[in-house]
């Protein structure tokens, strides 16, 4: 609702611009006065101000508001770069980058896509990066660390720091809390022994999920087991068949760390006679609603789409010369009430 407030406001600090409301070299209402006329926060007055910096229609000064410029043309574009992870089977990097793209495009700034995971020589990579003179730089998810220009740099998804620290800016998903959040669920469903099925990853986002997930284990007297693929080969079927039925004997819900996992877990379920949940639950992270075929699966509702949009906002407020904004913030989840968890209160079994 806030990006809408925003965008509205934009679209019409430009008519009166555009349509001569306002006078070249006169001041727009200050961004106090805008909040109060269009009942919206003032922050929201500082970004869509901040937009219109960034594009060149506006120039900050002391006091109230900004002066118009008097130009003949338009300035030239803020020139944003995107080097992280690119859409794989997953739609979460590719929501990101639409959020990215559409943003950008709203606020009159182009994007461009170097997906660093190609590159096999990194010294070539970043001069060509720096060739492209960007304003701006995104990263997305886990990616190597190379050279940068020195402009401000986004990194999103992840906890790995790119570029100069003093422009550095981290926005993450609460990757802690959505562990919590999903265990809580879990035990609300009535399970009280729990795996954690998850490759022995150095992601920082992943083990931030696990640890989340411990702690609020432990603070409601669940048992949770972390368990690494070598224990549950999914991918071996014969191997699968031999193992699962043992462990569902102990536990009665399986967390995997994302909706792929979880789908294909759900899928070498049915081939050798076992269903969810009536027999075994499973859950995901990161609700990827292209992996729900046979079922919705219960998971955490992350905003990728929301993250890159707000990206492109954190960057324009900076490149509009804002100074006192956090360098690391965490945005909300929330937990996806799907069909793949059985609520064992409610069942004529008890649990094993």
């Amino acid at each position: 609702m806030s990006g809408e407030k925003e965008q509205y406001l934009v679209d019409y600090l430009l008519d009166r611009i555009k349509n001569g409301s306002y006078k070249i070299g006169g001041r727009i209402p200050s961004e106090y006065q805008l909040a109060q006329k269009f009942n919206v926060d003032k922050g929201t007055a500082n970004r869509a101000v901040a937009q219109l910096v960034t594009r060149g229609y506006l120039k900050r000064t002391r006091g109230a508001g900004g002066t118009i410029l008097l130009r003949k043309e338009l300035f030239p574009l803020k020139k944003l770069v995107y080097i992280g992870v690119i859409p794989s089977i997953h739609s979460f990097y590719a929501r990101l980058l639409k959020g990215l793209e559409e943003s950008a495009y709203a606020a009159g700034c182009s994007l461009t896509v170097l997906p660093i995971g190609f590159v096999k020589n990194y010294q070539v990579f970043s001069e060509r990066l720096a060739a492209l003179q960007p304003d701006a730089v995104f990263v997305g998810g886990e990616s190597p660390v190379v050279k940068l220009p020195d402009v401000p740099v986004l990194c999103l998804d992840t906890m790995v720091k790119h570029g100069n620290g003093d422009k550095t800016y981290l926005i993450n998903p609460d990757n802690f809390t959505a562990g919590r959040i999903l265990l809580e669920n879990i035990w609300k469903h009535g399970h009280r022994k729990v795996l954690h099925y998850s490759s022995s990853s150095t992601i920082a986002v992943q083990r931030e999920r696990f640890s989340g997930a411990k702690q609020r284990a432990a603070e409601l007297g669940v048992e949770l087991k972390e368990i690494e693929p070598a224990s549950l080969p999914v991918g071996n079927i014969s191997a699968f068949k031999r193992t699962l039925p043992d462990l569902i004997k102990q536990y009665s819900v399986i967390i995997c760390e994302n909706d792929i996992a979880a789908a294909d877990l759900i899928g070498q379920c049915r081939r050798i006679g076992i269903e969810v949940p009536r027999d075994i639950s499973v859950c995901g992270y990161i609700t990827g609603r292209e992996f729900h075929h046979l079922y919705e699966i219960s998971s955490i509702e992350y905003d990728p789409y929301g993250l890159g949009v707000y990206a492109i906002s954190m960057a324009l407020r900076i490149l509009g010369g804002e100074t006192d904004l956090p360098r690391s913030e965490l945005l909300p989840v929330s937990f996806f009430e799907g069909e793949t968890l059985t609520d064992f209160r409610n069942q004529p079994h008890t649990q094993p």
